[in-house]
C-alpha cells in the first residue's frame, strides 16, 4: 500500500503532462531512473513484512542516490547540493513540467507541481490544464492522506504507513536523478529569460538503452545554476520532457497543510481514480 500511495501522489504530475500515457515510450528518455518510474514498488512490496524504522530509513534514504559513474564536473557537485537541499525536514520545492510526446497530439503540455514538507507533514499541489478545477491538492499528516476535491467540495482520507513521507521525498528527488549515464557534451542554453550551463548525457555503451536501432537517440540534459541542479530535459528525437526547479527553499506558507473545514470528510479504503485531481490528470 505504501508504494501505491506514493505512486498515486507522485505520478499525477507526469500523467498530467503526458495525457495519461507512458512517458517513457512517448517522450521521456528511458535514461530516467527505474526507481522513479516504478515508484520503488517492488522494493516496497518485498519489505512489507519488515516495517521497522531502520528498514524504511535505509530504503528511502537520499544517501542511496549516489553520484553516478560517468558524471561530469557540474553533475558531481550539483547533484549532491540538490539532494542535500531535499534531505531536510523542511523544504518548499516548486517545479515546472513541459513536454511534447507522441500522445499530446503535437501540442506542448505544461504543468507545475509544488511539494512542501514540514517535519511529519507534506503537501503536494499540482496545477495543470487537464485538471477540471485547475489544481489538485493532497495532504499527508497525522498518518493520514487527504485528497482535496474542490469540484465536489469533499476531502477523501485514508490511513497510511508512517514512512510515506520519506518515500514521497525519495521519489520526488528521483525525478532529477539518472542512475546510469555517459557524458557526451556540455554548453549553455537559454530557457525563458535565463541562461543555464548544461551537461548532456547518453546511455553508457553496452547498456540496454545504448542500442537505439529503430529509435531516436536518447539524451538527458542537466541544467545547473549556483552550483546546483535546477533542471533535467529528456530528449528522444523531436519529443522531450523537461522539469525545471522554480523554487527550492525553506519558506513554508501558513495554512498549506489545512483543508477547507466546510468540505465533507469521506473515508476511503484505497487510492482510486475518482477524485478530481488524480482522475483528470490521468485521462
Amino acid at each position: 500500500m505504501l508504494a501505491i500511495i506514493t505512486a498515486a501522489l507522485l505520478m499525477a504530475s507526469f500523467t498530467a503532462c503526458s495525457g495519461g500515457s507512458d512517458a517513457g515510450e512517448s517522450g521521456e528518455s528511458s535514461l530516467s531512473s527505474e526507481k522513479l518510474q516504478s515508484a520503488d514498488t517492488s522494493q516496497a512490496d518485498a519489505s512489507m513484512d519488515d516495517t521497522s524504522s531502520e528498514n524504511y530509513e535505509d530504503m528511502y534514504s537520499l544517501s542511496t542516490l549516489t553520484i553516478p559513474d560517468g558524471a561530469g564536473p557540474l553533475m558531481k557537485s550539483g547533484l549532491r547540493v540538490f539532494l542535500d537541499k531535499m534531505d531536510k525536514d523542511k523544504f518548499n520545492l516548486k517545479y515546472s513540467i513541459e513536454c511534447l510526446t507522441e500522445d499530446t497530439d503535437g501540442q506542448v503540455r505544461f504543468a507545475e507541481n509544488t511539494v512542501i514538507r514540514d517535519g511529519d507533514k507534506l503537501v503536494s499541489i499540482l496545477a495543470a490544464d487537464e485538471i477540471k478545477s485547475g489544481s489538485s491538492k493532497q495532504i499527508i499528516k497525522d498518518n493520514k492522506a487527504y485528497e482535496i476535491d474542490d469540484t465536489n467540495k469533499t476531502v477523501k482520507w485514508m490511513n497510511i504507513e508512517p514512512y510515506i513521507i520519506e518515500a514521497y521525498v525519495y521519489n520526488t528527488a528521483g525525478i532529477f536523478y539518472v542512475d546510469s549515464l555517459e557524458l557526451c557534451g556540455s554548453g549553455k542554453e537559454k530557457i525563458g529569460d535565463k541562461e543555464y550551463d548544461y551537461e548532456e548525457y547518453k546511455p553508457p555503451e553496452g547498456s540496454d538503452n545504448s542500442n537505439t536501432s529503430g529509435y531516436y537517440e536518447q539524451r538527458a540534459r542537466y541544467y545547473f545554476e549556483n552550483g546546483s541542479i535546477v533542471g533535467l530535459k529528456h530528449i528522444n528525437g523531436e519529443y522531450y520532457y523537461t522539469t525545471m526547479v522554480l523554487e527550492l527553499g525553506e519558506n513554508i506558507p501558513k495554512g498549506e497543510f489545512d483543508y477547507p473545514p466546510e468540505y465533507k470528510l469521506e473515508e476511503r479504503l484505497e487510492i482510486s481514480d475518482d477524485t478530481d485531481g488524480l482522475s483528470e490528470a490521468r485521462q
